[in-house]
Order: structure tokens, then sequence, then C-alpha cells
């Protein structure tokens, strides 16, 4: 018996070639008496920038990826990490380390911020503010979320060791701001300061006057220590390098959308590469790997194959929402796999959001695994080969 390893959307040579050794030693591992064999489809059968990109605009002038985020690219990343989590700025500069604030307490000026913080409105150093807040809710919502920032622990231990007051207003107001908008979020309201980045920022400086009479700006040179971890959020968001965000989304993309318009030749190779092999196989595919699988599967018996075995499969998606071709969608009815469908293992983990479950749609032909990759979402997807259980699961179906 022989196996056969087919890989998923978006992977070229190099990384097929990573995946395959690990599929190899888990596979020499758990069935030592199978031959293991590579069916690489990615270079002749995957999506390729046909023109060199003339459809993208600016292609060759954005495609530096790797530059270091502007400030408004990185801006817009730490406003994304704000609206969910408002004290995530304070919580890196609390982490970045450095000395304790040389007055080694909560000194006047500090204590200052925080009875300001405590009704702010109310302060009559707060008209800047209040012209800001043209509404009875806004108001409201601006008050509780100020008294919540300067409550928090993390807040006050912040404030506590920053060494420069006069540098962290804009970060104060950030966590304000956010704050707001993450409370309007949760009671499912909208909020202007959620949809408009200019009333945003300029109620941030507001803040900012509030507390120390004068604004540094919104990019002040705190902000500088958090551009290190955003810089990844920072480039995916980059207008200026759509080009290099295409070279990367493209095979990932492009393999999906080039096998919903072109798969039957990529089914075709697979047979071959099946028969090939003149032996019992056990077909394993990895994603996209897996819905061509299904589909030929589907189109025609193949002998050779006596265990089917998918990873982090859409197959089940695909037919649900009436894009698997060879088998259209049947509304109110469980869908029935032709007779000659192999015997086919499914593997899933709830942390993997590209990973469905068969039995549901397909019935009892296929049966449903569930795995714990221990890994987040994208990770999750693409560590399936490695995980002990999946192998165990195999060697018990033969």
């Amino acid at each position: 018996m022989k196996l056969l390893f087919l890989h998923g959307t978006g992977v070229r040579k190099e990384s097929f070639d990573e995946t395959f050794d690990i599929v190899k030693a888990m596979a020499g591992k758990a069935l030592p008496e199978l031959s293991v064999h590579p069916c690489y489809w990615g270079g002749e059968y995957g999506s390729r920038l046909g023109c060199d990109g003339a459809s993208i605009p600016n292609y060759d002038q954005t495609r530096a990826v790797a530059q270091v985020p502007d400030g408004e690219d990185s801006l817009i990343a730490l406003w994304a990490m704000l609206y969910q989590d408002p004290l995530f700025e304070c919580r890196l500069l609390l982490l970045e380390g450095g000395k304790s604030s040389p007055f080694g307490r909560e000194s006047p000026e500090k204590k200052a911020i925080l009875v300001k913080f405590d009704n702010p409105l109310s302060n009559s150093e707060a008209g800047g503010l209040g012209g800001l807040l043209r509404s009875d809710t806004e108001k409201a919502a601006f008050t509780a979320a100020a008294k919540w920032v300067a409550e928090q622990t993390e807040f006050r231990a912040f404030l506590k060791r920053a060494n420069d007051l006069m540098q962290i207003g804009a970060t104060i107001g950030r966590a304000v701001v956010g704050r707001m908008v993450a409370d309007a979020a949760n009671k499912d309201e909208s909020s202007r300061f959620g949809m408009d980045a200019a009333a945003r920022d300029e109620l941030v400086t507001a803040i900012d006057v509030f507390l120390f009479g004068k604004a540094r700006g919104l990019l002040g040179s705190v902000l500088t220590k958090v551009l290190k971890p955003l810089e990844g959020i920072a480039s995916n968001i980059g207008a200026r390098r759509r080009g290099g965000l295409m070279d990367g989304a493209s095979p990932a993309v492009g393999d999906v959308l080039h096998y919903q318009a072109d798969g039957l030749k990529l089914r075709d190779f697979i047979r071959d590469q099946v028969r090939q092999l003149n032996d019992s196989v056990i077909l394993m595919a990895h994603s996209l790997g897996g819905i061509a699988c299904v589909e030929m599967l589907i189109e025609q018996e193949l002998p050779e194959v006596k265990l089917f075995v998918t990873a982090g499969s859409q197959s089940p998606y695909f037919y649900e929402i009436g894009a698997l071709r060879t088998l259209p969608f049947k509304a109110n009815v469980t869908c029935k796999l032709p007779a000659h469908f192999p015997k086919w293992v499914n593997f899933y983990d709830r942390r993997d959001f590209l990973s469905f479950v068969g039995r549901g749609v397909f019935g009892a032909k296929v049966t449903d695994k569930e795995v714990n990759n221990g890994q987040p979402f994208p990770q999750s997807h693409s560590a399936y080969w490695s995980n002990d259980a999946v192998w165990k699961t195999i060697k018990e179906c033969l």
C-alpha cells in the first residue's frame, strides 16, 4: 500500500517540500510499512499572474512589503487593536520596561490626571471636550470611558511608570476613545468615533490638551515604541503596498478561483498520479487539494483508493453553498455520495476556521474526526500533519 499526499491552496514548491518532509517523517513512525509519495500540483495547475500584474494598480511600485510601515499605516493598525483592547498601547509600553518614574509613587501631577478623569466634563478645563461631544449620549459615553480607564490597575501602573508625562497624552486619549468605541460595539450601537477617523483623532487631541494644556500630536515619540509589534498588521493594510500584498495573496485566493474556473485539468492530473502508483493507495489531501479529490472521486470510480483522508477541508461547505460542481446541491436532502466513493476520514480543528465537517451533508460515507492542533488560526490550518492524533487515527482506520 502507498500513500499519496496532496497540498492545499497557495502552496508552492519550497513550502510543499517542507510539508512533505513532515508527512514522510510522521508516516514513517506511525505506518512504516507504507511508501509515501508526493503529488505537487501548485506549479503547473496553480494560479499565476499571467500578465505580470498588469491588472493591479501601480503593481511594480508597490511590491516592497518589507518596508517599515509609515505613521499612517501604523496608527490604523494600532486603532484596530485599541477597538478590541483599549489598554493595548498602555500595556505594550508598560511591558516595554524601563525604570520606574522618578517620582517613585503617584505624584501630584499624576493624581491630577486621575482627578480630571473622575468627572471630566464638570472640570473647567474641559471646554474643548464638551464642544466635541455634541449629544448627551456621547457625553455619557465619554465620561464612562474616562472613568473606566482611570480605574484600571494596568493604566495606573502605566501612569506610575511613565517618565515623561508630557509624552503620554495621546496614548491616554487613544485608550479613552478606544473604550468608547468598544462600549458602543458591545451595546450594538453606532458611534461616530468608530466610523469617523477625523472626529476620533480630534477627540484624542482634545484629551491631550485637557490633560496637559498642549497637544504633542497623534504620533508622539512614545508611539515609536509601539510600532514594532504592529509592523505585520500595518503592512497588511498599507495601500501603498498593494502589489506586495497581491503577490502574497494571489497563490492562495487565486488557486481557489482558478480551480473553480478550470478544475478538470487538476483532477485528471491527480487521477493519473494515483494510477501510476500501481498499488492500493491512501489518498491524503489538504484544503483545496481535498476539494479536487472529492470531485475526482465523485466523477469516476478509482478502485486503487482504499482510504481517502482530508484535513482542513472545505468540501462540505462548498457543497452546502452550491459550489461543488460535480455534486449539485439539493435542498432539504442529505447528500448521498456515489456508491463507489471510498472510505473517507475528515480531520477538523475547531480553531481552524477553514475546516468543516462532512457527515451532516454527505452522510455516513464520511467520518469526521476532531483534533486539537494546539495552534491559533491560521497556523492551525497547516498543523495537521505534525499531530500524532491524525496519524493514530489513520493507523486505526487501516
